[in-house]
């Protein structure tokens, strides 16, 4: 089998990471940084969002492990305490994999690009116009600061700073916009609340005015200089390995532990 690690510069991150990189190679398993059937990361939520990206091209192939070995770790399913059991199964192939739904960004000429957490369209400099499209209709224009684009397991960050919902989603299959800054007066106004979309919605933007605009997509940053794109839910999948021993928390323990550090209910 194909493996490979992908870690912060934690040193509580980096300790694991060189251990699990010993227990498989011991096994007989094979480093491969471009191909790996299975791929450890290790550290905080940074560190996955950084990783999808460069799974881009096998997706849909490779098996991924999450060890929190950084800070907040909401989708890390393992630990510092129980990561070896998680090397030790997926060793015997005793394990299962949850599929997470990511949504995709298609920008003309560009290669296809995934997004688990959220996306930004966005320029801090001056206002941006573009037209918004729901599955070829015609929504409104828009002209403001940007948009941020969420998925349910991204709506507990920017999305929630930006008075969006929280979406009780374990699977991530809905997502939501929430404008930055529109413009609001007499003369031009737009829709200024959060909207919902389900996997059926693809959202096209259009005619945009693309001068210093940004595209932002799990952290990462590009340059946006084409005049559309589009959003949509993909068919592929980001596939987690689970295992009895790992953290079977639900989204709502999750928000209650993570986000809010609130354990105790009213009596």
């Amino acid at each position: 089998m194909l493996f490979s690690v992908f870690n912060n510069e934690n040193n509580i991150s980096i300790e694991i990471a060189n251990d699990i990189f010993e227990r498989l190679s011991d096994a007989g398993w094979i480093h491969d940084e471009i191909e790996p059937d299975y791929l450890f990361i290790v550290g905080g939520d940074g560190t996955l969002l950084k990783a999808i990206q460069s799974l881009r091209d096998i997706i849909d192939k490779v098996k991924v492990i999450t060890i929190n070995g950084g800070n907040l770790g909401i989708f890390s399913l393992f630990n510092d305490d129980n990561y070896i059991t998680a090397v030790d199964d997926v060793l015997a192939g005793n394990y299962e994999t949850k599929k997470i739904s990511l949504l995709e960004v298609n920008v003309p000429h560009k290669e296809t690009l995934y997004c688990l957490n959220e996306i930004k369209v966005i320029n801090n400099e001056r206002p941006i116009s573009f037209s918004m499209n729901i599955n070829g209709q015609f929504l409104q224009n828009f002209r403001g600061t940007g948009i941020s684009v969420s998925t349910s397991w991204g709506s507990t960050g920017v999305n929630k700073s930006l008075g969006g919902a929280i979406i009780l989603d374990e699977i991530n299959n809905l997502w939501q916009i929430v404008e930055m800054a529109p413009i609001n007066n007499k003369l031009f106004s737009t829709l200024n609340s959060p909207l919902i979309f389900s996997y059926q919605h693809k959202l096209e933007l259009k005619n945009i005015n693309h001068n210093n605009v940004n595209l932002v997509i799990d952290a990462q940053t590009y340059s946006l200089d084409q005049s559309s794109l589009t959003i949509a839910p993909s068919t592929s999948k980001l596939r987690l390995v689970t295992n009895k021993h790992c953290s079977k928390n639900s989204f709502v323990q999750i928000v209650n532990q993570k986000v809010l550090n609130n354990n105790n209910s009213f009596k």
